[in-house]
Parts: C-alpha cells; structure tokens; sequence
C-alpha cells in the first residue's frame, strides 16, 4: 500500500508548529535566560562561572580561526610558548560555526555562548522528535518526547558545561541505524555516518561515550537487512570513511597528547564515579526537591531521572516488547541504558568492582583520557526517555484511559515539570570591556601577556580569574602566559604555584623574560599595591607604561642570561 504523503504546505505547517513548540520549551527550561542574553551565563549546577566563560572563550577562537580557513586551529594563544594548547580541551568547531554571526551581530560574548546553548537545546528536541517518528511512533508522543529531551534531567544539571549539552548527534546517529535497519538505503547509510562527525564536532566527549553502543546499534540495523551483502557495504563504507575522517580530525590532539603522556589518575576517575545513591538525588538547581537534592560538594549527584520518567520507561519496555517490530530495538535500548548505568558507576561499580570501565580504560583509544564516568548517565537517561516513549503510545492500553490524547499529553508533560529548574541559576560575569584592554589592544607590537597573580589553588573555582582574563583576550588577541583548560602544559601547575607564593623572585622574573618570552606584565591594582615594595627592589620591573584603577603595566625586555633557580625551580617546559 502506497504511505500517505502529506501536502507540501501541510508539512510546512507542521514544522512550523512544532519548531514554535520546541523554542517555547528551550525558552521555559533555561527561564529566565531570554532576557539577559548579554549579560548572564547559565550554570547549572557548577559553583562558579569559570567553565562557562572558558567555552565561550572556545567559542571565539573557533569563530576567529574560521575566518583564517582554520589556520593554526590548535595553537591557541594561551599557555604561550605551549604547542597543541586547543587540543587540551573540547574544540567544538561545529558548535563554533553554529554560533560565528552571532560575535558579529552583538557586542557581548555571551549572548554568543546562550546562542549556542539555545540552539544545542532546540536542535536536541527536533532530533529527538525525528527519532520518535524513526520508530514509528505517533505524532503527540513523538513531540512530547522532543520536549522531555529538551528537558532532559542530567541537561538541567549540566547546563553550565556546554560541550555536555548538544546530544541531537547521538539522536540523529539512532535516527540513522534505526531507518536504515527498516530499508538499507545508502541515503540512511550516510544520514548514520552524518550524525557521528556532527557528534564528533560537537562534543568529542559524548561521542566516545556513545561510540560504545554505535557498533552494536549498526550491526542491529545489519541484522534486520539479514546481514546482506549490499546492507554490509552500504554501511560498512560510511562507517570506514566516519572512521577515517574522525582519524584525520583528531590525528594531531592525539599525537600531541600521546607526546606529552596526558592521561587520567585513578584517583580523579574514583571520585568522579557516580554511586548508586546518586541515582535518588536530584539536581541543586531542581525545583522539586522530592527526592531530596545532590549534595552541594558533590561532582556526581543529581542523576535522578524522574518518577514519572522511571513509571513510563517501565510500562514502554512491557509495551515494546510485545511488539515484534519494535522488540529488537526496546532490548538495545534497555541493554544500553544498563551497561551504561555500569559504566557510569566506574570504579564503584558493586558487580565488578570497576573492571569493566578499566577494561575499558586499557584498550579503547581515548578511554584513559576520561576524567568523568558518571557522565555515562547522559545516554542511561537517553534510552530511558526513548523507553518512555513507548510508555505514552502505550497509554492506550490501560483501562478506563478512555480520553486517551489527553492522557498523553498529560503524562507527558506532567514527566517534563517534574524535572525542570527553574528558575535556572545563572551568574553574571564582568564585562571584558576594560579600559587596560583597550590599551593593549592598539598596542600594534606582537606582545606576549603575563597576568599577575597566578591562581594559588588548582581548583576549578580559582581559575575564574583566568577565565575572565581568557575573555579579555577575545579584544585585545594578544598570547597569554595563563590559562585553563581541561589539560595543563606538564609543568604549567607548579610553575603556576611557584608564581603564585613566590613572585617576584630573580629566577621567576627571568624565566618570564627569557624562557616564555613575556614582555608585558599586567598585575592586579590591590595585588601590585600589596607588593609594590619587594616589586621596587627590580630593576626589571620598574618601566610602568600604563596605569588606572584596574592594573598596572609593567613591559620587560629579553636578555641572554641564564636562569639560576633560587629554591623553588619552576618545572615548566
């Protein structure tokens, strides 16, 4: 029988209506962010604004670099003389791209980086939406499903780490193996292999995550063809090219890590391994603290995906199961959602004590780089939304639903408030709009820049200041000594500790002239005025160019004496 086709104008009606539907629930989820677009960052549950404003950092480079064809795209101007600085964090190119007109179009950086999340938000509803119609599923519960993944929990308590939000790749990858299985076409073929290098570019993190359960998601879709000849080469060649091309992007950050020997403590990935008890708590920015809220110090709690979510999943495996076209993809995503829920428990896991995730750690290329385990609950709470999806369409089935369109939506949207922040907490960064900035900005001269003081912690809390510094950067485009990232340069951490106790110090002041080439130095007003007589007794330091109520500057010139540690010999390299 030939499918009904929709009118063109029709279609175009319906998009319409459900794009308006989804910006309305991007709009209410981070409320009231849409009306400090310039101003604010929102952070989730994170203390401080030190990730957001890194990414919106990320966010610039990407944009700058673009307009230079991706010139020098991994050496970032910061760390200076560091090689492959960009390679030590998530790139987001594509989440750059996304987001370039919006630097031209506003004076502000932030309403960049609420653009990106905005839109991260938005696309993950529709992609969502898409898969609900991949599985066959109905109008309504397919669109209510674009909103609860809008609305996903874990997305509410990371909203303050932009590379964890855009999930629409891994949604459109499942679009993509899920349609294939159903007619093998080399459209579907490439729509799957489309969706990777779009998960790829946008959040590398994620799709090392999810690359764990895209093979198993291919050779289902391969089983459905009957594992034919055709289906195998159709597939089997985007999935070498995705391969390939994700090789030939990542070739570089990888030769630099494996050069400098970044990895992961164990100690790191133990205490950031969720434990079952973190899966009945809730986010601290829920609105309903029913059941009660993550403890404020803790990195791994608040994975609570919802009641409701939790009873619709439930129902919707039942439902699924006892339907033979949709069984085989209700147990990927039920095994998917467990082995997830294991790997997310990393070294706390009761069944084996962590040796799946380091299994793991040792043989999958990138896995001794993860840092965050229980940031696998992002694809447990994804198949639990999926299941739940089956839930509604099976909504039908219990008695006495007899106003069963209403019941859906009721559900639904009683699933989505259930886990919804408001209002989102946000923090309101200082403008990088400072007069020193403006000064060093039309200083024509290549200029190398040295921030003083250095952190005097490694928490991420500290690095703030850094952050606010990286961001004055997106004016002025001079390198800088500082940083953060999610890796540091070897050395950078007790050559930042050794400035921050000891500067100013003979070797500490040469090593900044000669070994990093700093040539301006700007310190904090109350930080120089609290130092100003041991930074008198150098000579080095006495050419103040620029003075006001923020900084002073201080320029220095390279000399060809060697650097004679006094106590405390700074390792950077």
């Amino acid at each position: 029988m030939t499918p009904f086709i929709l009118p063109t104008g029709q279609i175009i009606v319906r998009a319409l209506v459900i794009g308006s539907i989804f910006i309305l629930t991007v709009v209410v989820v981070t409320w009231p962010l849409a009306l400090h677009l310039n101003h604010a960052l929102p952070v989730g549950t994170e203390q401080e604004a030190t990730v957001p404003l890194f990414n919106t950092w990320t966010l610039w480079w990407v944009q700058d670099r673009a307009a230079q064809g991706f010139e020098n795209f991994w050496q970032a101007p910061i760390f200076f003389p560091s090689e492959g600085s960009f390679t030590f964090s998530e790139p987001q190119p594509l989440t750059g791209l996304l987001v370039a007109s919006v630097w031209d179009l506003s004076d502000s950086p932030f309403a960049a980086y609420n653009f990106a999340i905005l839109s991260c938000l938005f696309l993950n509803g529709v992609f969502a939406y898409r898969l609900g119609q991949a599985l066959q599923i109905p109008l309504i519960p397919a669109l209510l499903m674009g909103i609860l993944m809008i609305g996903l929990p874990i997305t509410q308590k990371l909203l303050g780490v932009l590379p964890l939000i855009p999930i629409f790749g891994i949604l459109w990858a499942l679009e993509g193996f899920i349609r294939f299985g159903r007619d093998g076409s080399t459209h579907m073929a490439i729509w799957t292999g489309t969706g990777l290098l779009v998960q790829l570019l946008t959040s590398q993190q994620l799709t090392l995550l999810f690359g764990l359960f895209a093979l198993p998601a291919g050779l289902l879709a391969l089983s459905q063809r009957g594992f034919a000849p055709m289906a195998i080469l159709k597939l089997g060649s985007v999935g070498l090219s995705v391969i390939l091309l994700a090789g030939w992007y990542a070739w570089y950050p990888m030769e630099v890590h494996q050069t400098l020997a970044l990895t992961r403590p164990e100690s790191l990935i133990n205490n950031l391994s969720a434990h079952l008890s973190d899966y009945v708590s809730k986010p601290l920015s829920a609105t309903l603290s029913f059941p009660s809220r993550e403890d404020m110090h803790s990195d791994t709690g608040g994975l609570f995906p919802g009641f409701m979510v939790i009873i619709l999943a439930g129902w919707g495996a039942v439902v699924g199961l006892q339907q033979r076209e949709a069984r085989a993809w209700i147990w990927y995503f039920l095994g998917t959602a467990g082995c997830a829920l294991l790997l997310s428990l990393g070294m706390h896991s009761p069944l084996d004590s962590g040796a799946l995730f380091a299994f793991f750690r040792d043989w999958v290329p990138g896995f001794h780089e993860l840092r965050s385990p229980f940031r696998f609950a992002i694809l447990v709470q994804i198949c639990l939304m999926v299941l739940g999806l089956y839930g509604l369409t099976g909504v039908s089935r219990i008695p006495r639903f007899s106003n069963h369109l209403f019941a859906v939506c009721l559900l639904g949207l009683l699933a989505f408030a259930e886990n919804v922040s408001l209002p989102q907490p946000f923090s309101f960064p200082t403008s990088a709009f400072h007069p020193w900035v403006s000064w060093v900005t039309k200083q024509e001269d290549r200029h190398i820049l040295a921030h003083i003081p250095f952190p005097n912690s490694l928490h991420v809390s500290d690095y703030q200041i850094e952050t606010e510094r990286m961001l004055a950067q997106t004016i002025h485009r001079k390198p800088l000594i500082n940083g953060y990232s999610g890796y540091f340069p070897p050395g950078y951490d007790r050559f930042q500790m050794d400035m921050a106790k000891n500067f100013p110090s003979h070797f500490l002041i040469c090593f900044l002239r000669n070994e990093l080439r700093a040539d301006t130095l700007i310190f904090d007003l109350p930080w120089y005025e609290e130092h100003r007589h041991q930074i008198a007794s150098f000579r080095e330091l006495s050419q103040v160019v620029y003075r006001d109520t923020e900084v002073v500057i201080i320029e220095t010139s390279q000399t060809s004496e060697p650097c004679h540690s006094e106590s405390n010999q700074s390792d950077r390299s």
